[in-house]
């Protein structure tokens, strides 16, 4: 799932595939507008035995605001278009210089986002 309305994700294919390192990460904010979601469904091994999660979010925190992207582990993540975008378009909206709908939907695309794998 890709949140293409938000600024520096407007690009992007609903899918994007990429050879990553990737966290398991886990306990979410439930006041996050998921931008990115971990689809898990296809990816093999023990740490990805577990629902989709989110890779990229962002919130208000009091006056400020919070953008998160767990990407860019590798240099041609880096290099790539898509990628470049993305920090673009966060840079700009952390900077106030352009707006995006923050309703949170954490429960809507990734409901089961806290669970980890079984040991």
């Amino acid at each position: 799932m890709v949140e293409r309305a938000f600024p520096g994700f407007e690009g992007l294919k609903e899918t994007v595939t990429v050879k990553e390192e990737w966290y398991s990460l886990k306990e979410f904010s439930r006041a996050a507008r998921v931008l990115l979601v971990m689809r898990t469904k296809e990816m093999e091994g023990q740490p990805y035995g577990r629902p989709d999660y989110p890779l990229a979010w962002a919130k208000p925190y009091g006056a400020g605001r919070v953008w998160f992207n767990a990407m860019g582990h590798r240099e041609d993540v880096w290099e790539a278009d898509y990628f470049q975008g993305m920090l673009t378009g966060a840079f700009r909206w952390t900077a106030g210089q352009v707006e995006a709908e923050l309703t949170p939907n954490l429960m809507q695309v990734a409901p089961k986002a806290d669970e980890l794998p079984p040991r």
